[in-house]
């Protein structure tokens, strides 16, 4: 590439890379060519500041290790463990992947954790060509960026502004880690709809927003869902992590409730067995959905956008 023009230009239109000087002049660098006049090295030397693209955030430093023997451990989770630090511990990578890459904040486990609530689970982002190792194996992982933390309490524009970049630079770590490669994707895939059969059955809790919570667990065979204030698409998004497929909030439903949910999980959904269980059956997740929220799950083809993965390897040594 050759300079057709340097200098402050006024208002002379030029195609190309524009620059503004310390000294508030207007600097074009076009195509066009003058023989002989190379800008590579001219223009760093120059300018040095000049950037074609905003790099990706990055963290300072971070560690990330296998989880040896996970069923010594009793909790799991991540988060933001402070400003500018990210957590995750004894966690499948494929939950990171949900949240470096996943484009809803309300389903970002990095912001709950800013709000100080404690949320189930969820299956954010379908992600196809997925290793078994990545959703098996467990790991730590401890990530800090020396950007400045703020200073009082930060407003939910704030957050989310910190939560984005978080996760922007959980990703670069994914991607240099892993040697992660990835891409998007739209696909026509079967999905459950979450629709009201019987109104009315809803009940709106006495918890105020700040004590929201949700727990995903398990109770012998069972499978469990307690929320507080829980929202219609927070459930479908619950929901989308144990069964066979995406389940989208079509109900309509403003506003939050309390959801008090058990049942046994069949073959093929999370928890689920091939071996009939000796108890007596708390009933498929279709019928007490039904029963207790008088919410239906309708099946359907729909668009999903998912995550291809190209290529991952195992996390490389710290």
């Amino acid at each position: 590439m050759d300079v057709t023009s340097l200098g402050s230009l006024g208002n002379t239109q030029h195609a190309g890379l524009t620059h503004k000087g310390n000294g508030g002049g207007t600097f074009y660098l076009a195509s066009a060519s003058i023989p002989g006049m190379r800008l590579s090295c001219f223009l760093v030397l120059l300018f040095g500041v000049v950037e074609f693209a905003a790099a990706q955030p990055q963290f300072d430093a971070a560690s990330v290790r296998l989880v040896t023997d996970p069923d010594l451990r009793t909790r799991s989770g991540m988060g933001e463990k402070s400003q500018g630090t990210f957590f995750a511990e004894n966690m499948p990578l494929h939950f990171l992947l949900q949240e470096a890459y996943g484009n809803n904040p309300d389903q970002s486990w990095v912001l709950q954790s800013m709000r100080g609530l404690q949320r189930a689970s969820w299956e954010s982002l379908r992600i196809l060509n997925e290793p078994e190792w990545v959703k098996s194996d467990r790991y730590d992982v401890l990530a800090k960026s020396a950007a400045a933390a703020s200073v009082g309490v930060r407003s939910q524009q704030q957050m989310i502004g910190d939560q984005t970049q978080l996760d922007l630079m959980l990703r670069a770590l994914l991607e240099e880690r892993l040697h992660l490669k990835v891409h998007r994707e739209t696909k026509i895939l079967p999905v459950y709809e979450l629709v009201v059969s019987k109104s009315g059955m809803l009940t709106q809790g006495n918890c105020a927003d700040a004590c929201r919570t949700s727990d995903f667990g398990q109770k012998g065979a069972d499978l469990t869902v307690d929320g507080e204030a829980m929202s219609a698409t927070e459930l479908a998004g619950t929901l989308s992590m144990v069964l066979d497929r995406p389940v989208i909030d079509l109900t309509g439903v403003k506003g939050t409730f309390d959801v008090h949910l058990q049942w046994t999980p069949d073959p093929g959904e999370v928890g689920g067995s091939d071996i009939t269980s000796i108890g007596e059956s708390s009933g498929s997740i279709f019928t007490v959905l039904k029963e207790r929220l008088g919410l239906k799950l309708q099946r359907a083809n729909g668009p999903v956008e998912v995550l291809v993965i190209d290529h991952v390897e195992r996390p490389t040594a710290n």
